[in-house]
């Protein structure tokens, strides 16, 4: 018989702000800066706040979520065909199953129980990110009459999730310039120091 491999349950217990977006993960001609206050963490009393706190407990109980860490940046030119926002959100569980649920249980795209309104659209697009991923947009018409775009893409690489954005005018938001700099992104994960399910689960019990 075919010997089974064994599964890497390795996981990375680095905290999210070691791996953030940063202007130099993206285009130079953009120009791409980092407004004020366009960092901060995201931490789990945000997500109770923000949920409700009876499904905020149940969510970070059942996946474990340790913390999140979120960076933007704005085109500082009107001259280049790109996003004028560019922004990452990346967070940490304390192991890849709990960061797989975010996709198949709470992503709206695989018929997940979040729901925020927001007529969000599939984009069917093979990409090669992570251990899973998705990609999903949605539009809307300003005043003026030009249509613009939110367009997302979801990666989960280990015990990590990271969702990166790009926000503009439709003409400016090119699925490439968000997987582009969700690779960046995801590059910085690939490289980082992976340690043992057990001693994952021993350095998590103690933060407070």
């Amino acid at each position: 018989p075919t010997p089974t491999a064994t599964p890497d349950l390795r996981v990375i217990i680095i905290e999210p702000r070691h791996f953030q977006l940063e202007a130099r993960d993206l285009p130079s001609e953009g120009r791409y800066y980092m407004p004020s206050g366009g960092m901060s963490p995201h931490l789990n009393s945000e997500i109770i706040s923000g949920w409700g706190v009876e499904e905020g407990k149940a969510y970070l109980a059942e996946t474990g979520r340790v913390s999140g860490y979120w960076s933007e940046f704005y085109r500082g030119t009107s001259t280049v065909q790109m996003p004028a926002e560019a922004s990452c959100n990346i967070v940490q569980y304390k192991n890849s199953e709990g960061a797989e649920l975010l996709i198949t249980k709470y992503s709206r795209l695989f018929g997940g129980i979040r729901e925020d309104g927001i007529n969000w659209i599939k984009s069917n697009v093979d990409m090669d990110l992570g251990d899973i991923n998705e990609a999903f947009y949605e539009k809307w018409t300003l005043s003026g009459g030009e249509v613009a775009v939110d367009y997302r893409i979801n990666v989960v690489f280990r015990n990590y999730v990271f969702a990166c954005y790009g926000i503009g005018y439709e003409s400016d938001v090119a699925h490439e310039f968000v997987e582009n700099q969700t690779r960046a992104v995801l590059e910085k994960l690939e490289a980082a120091q992976l340690v043992s399910p057990e001693e994952a689960e021993a350095y998590f019990a103690q933060l407070k």
